[in-house]
């Protein structure tokens, strides 16, 4: 695969409005083909489906369609390894599931992911307690609460599951992959700033602009993306595991 030189990152901050309606997506775009990276920032797109993927690739850049296509997205796939739940599954379930007729918002991700739990203990992934990120299991603080865009994200990837490649569960060979990206570890281990900070960002890329900091997560994903395909095709996540999934870029250090 050593044409991946085309990478997408997508933000989901925001993903459902205050009656959980879904909204566009913020989204990045890098073409690495020239000798100096062609950036795109400052993108939407309304669902997260092929033929959006495609339609933004078209407006962007130069023909596409013999290269493969990395899209990191901030989101989470896959539920912690003791659940026994395949991704697949997942995201059979979440493809007509609804909670009172609504499709979308805090509540229906909360009830949809809780539904796999088979305790009252939460657990989290190996990858969630390496970095301390957010579980979808978590409803409050909203703010904070990452199921409700993952929910989204999942739900948009279920209408038509036959397209992408998802690693790391998928033997790669699909045009498209999709990845899992956590924006703030992106910022802290590959940029080097402790906070998400605009000022910071447009100051490391000066020719480029961001109108608000989601818009800028959505360009760390796709350059962390880009900085991470050697992980990507060599990365073999131990059986234990398997079910996961895992965050692109974070060293496999499996602790006991």
């Amino acid at each position: 695969m050593k044409n991946l030189q085309i990478f997408i990152g997508i933000d989901q901050t925001g993903a459902v409005d205050s009656k959980g309606r879904p909204k566009p997506l913020n989204v990045s775009l890098i073409d690495l083909r020239k000798k100096r990276p062609v950036y795109f920032t400052n993108l939407k797109i309304s669902s997260l489906d092929k033929k959006n993927i495609e339609a933004l690739l078209r407006e962007h850049i130069a023909e596409f369609s013999t290269q493969h296509v990395l899209i990191c997205v901030d989101t989470v796939f896959g539920l912690p390894q003791e659940l026994k739940t395949p991704f697949m599954r997942i995201l059979k379930d979440a493809k007509d599931y609804t909670l009172q007729g609504k499709s979308f918002g805090s509540q229906v991700a909360h009830s949809f992911f809780v539904k796999f739990l088979i305790s009252k203990q939460v657990p989290i992934r190996k990858v969630e307690g390496l970095v301390k990120a957010n579980s979808v299991f978590n409803l409050h603080p909203f703010q904070k609460n990452i199921g409700c865009g993952s929910f989204r994200i999942i739900k948009d990837l279920a209408q038509d599951p036959g397209w992408f490649s998802l690693w790391p569960f998928h033997k790669l060979t699909k045009q498209y992959i999709i990845c899992e990206g956590y924006p703030s570890y992106f910022w802290k281990n590959l940029l080097n700033s402790k906070i998400r900070d605009l000022k910071f960002l447009k100051e490391k890329f000066k020719t480029l602009d961001f109108k608000n900091l989601d818009q800028a997560d959505s360009f760390v994903l796709a350059y962390g993306a880009s900085k991470n395909v050697e992980q990507l095709l060599n990365f073999r996540l131990p059986t234990k595991f398997n079910k996961e999934g895992w965050i692109l870029g974070v060293p496999l250090e499996l602790r006991d």
